[in-house]
């Protein structure tokens, strides 16, 4: 035993002093100033790594195969998407964090010798929450001219605010129920609550506000690029900042109601509960907003910086927590560290490689008289057969691939059920249709219906009253909305000999690339124009298809009309908007936008 230069208490011999974890071949001011992760000695306290900060109790030897598991998932949702089988990719993408955190419960038993339903109810609480939530986005799910606005206040304000703030609060909810429990009293436990909670949190979330894309079929229109955009958000970038934004709270709130008094503050500002979860909540808003005005592939890139900064946050939380003042007590008998296989004096900290020893899953000690050996199928005996070279992580890595894959399967089930019957179109260019797809109207004259003119460039049309409301209107353009929201046309348009009918739908078309998921052309037979024209002048057109997406996640597919004609210099263009798998109310959206098309009259005539 000597007396260890930075804490100045006596240590056996060693690379680390087992109360302080301070190198002893330093002197530091005190043990926090250690550059050392204290649950990863090998790695810089402040560098945000992913696996070692979600999972600080894997022992050094299971992280690789946690590496491999999380690639090997996040390269099976990316296939998935450039296979454009968005609906599999989806539910994959959404469980894959949730999976792993089971996987890290089972590989390091992290509630040994504690009530099983700790972990139980994490999981439970989260999974509760985020349906709950979930059913409230889609009750809350934007209509009308927000479908293509993302600028509206069901957008930003609801689903870039409200819905993320309610959502940190709920999952914050459950682990508030287990700070009770004086069996929980390291800072640990706090953030390991919060990060689990959040990580089921938003893979429900993700599922339930998805049921549009699931009822679209296995293979889904849509371009791939965009949505291996948002899959590789649905899939770790959006878990990821929940997971570090609640967990970092999380310990907070542990520091200051479970910590010893004398290194509660120790955090400073950032372990004061209520700036803490104020953090957590601006972290996810600011993450929720930017999907607002960004596209997938630069929402993408922003959440990866709030990754970073989240993960710097809770990395920062863990290593104080298991920093926390040692007691004076006396050292204890040996035991074997789960992370480097040295048997060593027990305390606080491995005397050979420095992890704190409460980060660590428990491990009977080894070769004390009496006690049974390792049990086949616990961590000890997993870690015995690991340095005996019997590799076990293989074992580990099938349970997962199977488990993502069973998901996956199910999913592709469940998308198969759910998916439309094929459709044949009722009608072709060189065939006269049936009768028209709404029931005709008794005759009334022009009684019923509005009429609305540009100001500025002298066009008009005229659309029933109880079939359309105005929803916007300029100078130059308006934007009628169906009574229940679900359908929408805007008509506009420009003057000048450069502005073709083909440069407007290019506008249009570029527009609405920054408002929809997945805009691509559609090439069903039965969706195409038989008669492009805007104002019986006829003109180029087209019919896309694409996705409604919010920052809880892609709801719901929807179909996209772009036409447009031009008379002298004027050129006029029409966007219709429609539920893409709902035929009757598809059919009706069109049909009632075909009349105003129609109506339409050019200056002059």
């Amino acid at each position: 035993m000597h007396d260890c230069p930075t804490c100045g208490q006596p240590t056996p011999a060693g690379n680390y002093c087992v109360r302080c974890g301070a190198p002893q071949d330093l002197r530091l001011g005190r043990s926090r100033q250690r550059r050392q992760f204290a649950a990863a000695p090998r790695e810089r306290r402040n560098a945000p790594w992913l696996v070692s900060t979600l999972f600080p109790q894997l022992p050094r030897h299971s992280e690789r195969h946690f590496h491999i598991a999380l690639a090997g998932g996040a390269a099976l949702v990316i296939a998935l998407g450039v296979l454009r089988l968005f609906a599999i990719a989806l539910i994959g993408a959404a469980l894959l964090m949730p999976l792993l955190t089971a996987l890290y419960f089972y590989d390091v038993d992290i509630y040994e010798g504690e009530p099983s339903w700790a972990s139980a109810w994490t999981l439970a609480w989260g999974t509760l929450a985020g349906v709950l939530v979930g059913m409230l986005a889609n009750a809350l799910a934007p209509s009308g001219s927000a479908l293509i606005d993302k600028a509206s206040t069901a957008h930003l304000v609801v689903g870039g605010v409200l819905l993320p703030l309610l959502g940190v609060g709920a999952a914050l909810a459950g682990p508030l129920v287990l700070l009770r429990d004086r069996r929980f009293n390291e800072t640990l436990d706090g953030a390991s609550f919060g990060a689990v909670t959040a990580a089921a949190f938003a893979a429900a979330q993700a599922v339930v506000v998805g049921g549009g894309v699931l009822g679209s079929g296995l293979r889904a229109a849509g371009s791939a690029a965009p949505w291996v955009a948002r899959l590789v958000t649905i899939a770790i970038a959006s878990p990821v900042l929940s997971m570090t934004a609640v967990g970092s709270a999380g310990a907070a709130l542990w520091l200051r109601y479970r910590a010893p008094v004398s290194d509660r503050r120790a955090l400073g500002l950032l372990g004061v509960p209520a700036i803490a979860v104020g953090l957590a909540g601006a972290l996810v808003v600011a993450g929720a907003v930017a999907e607002t005005f960004t596209a997938a592939g630069t929402w993408l890139a922003w959440l990866i910086v709030l990754d970073l900064l989240g993960l710097v946050l809770l990395r920062r939380a863990v290593h104080v927590g298991l920093l926390e003042e040692a007691s004076e007590a006396d050292v204890g008998p040996p035991v074997r560290c789960a992370n480097c296989g040295a048997t060593g004096p027990s305390h606080t900290f491995c005397a050979n490689c420095g992890v704190a020893l409460k980060a660590l899953p428990k491990v009977r000690r080894g070769g004390s008289p009496g006690l049974p050996a390792p049990a086949r199928g616990s961590f000890a005996g997993r870690l015995e057969a690991e340095l005996r070279g019997r590799r076990s992580g293989r074992r580990r890595l099938i349970a997962y691939g199977s488990s993502l894959t069973a998901v996956v399967a199910v999913g592709g089930a469940v998308a198969a059920l759910a998916a439309p019957p094929p459709r044949r179109p009722r009608c072709t260019r060189a065939q006269q249709c049936g009768r028209p797809p709404i029931e005709p109207r008794p005759a009334s004259g022009f009684l019923g219906y509005q009429s609305w003119h540009s100001p500025a460039l002298g066009y008009s049309l005229r659309f029933a009253a109880g079939d359309w409301t105005i929803a916007s209107d300029t100078s130059t353009e308006v934007v009628l909305q169906a009574p229940d929201g679900l359908g929408l046309l805007t008509v506009d348009a420009a003057r000048g000999a450069a502005i073709t009918p083909a440069a407007l739908i290019g506008r249009q078309r570029s527009s609405l690339q920054g408002q929809l998921l997945g805009l691509v052309l559609d090439t069903n037979q039965a969706d195409q124009l038989l008669g492009a024209g805007v104002g019986l002048a006829a003109g180029p057109g087209s019919v896309y298809t694409a996705t409604i997406a919010s920052p809880q996640g892609p709801e719901a597919p929807v179909s996209v009309a772009i036409m447009a004609a031009g008379e002298g210099n004027l050129t006029i263009s029409a966007v219709v908007v429609a539920p893409a798998e709902n035929l009757d109310q598809k059919g009706t959206v069109f049909a009632r936008a075909d009349d105003v098309i129609n109506s339409i009259r050019w200056p002059g005539r």
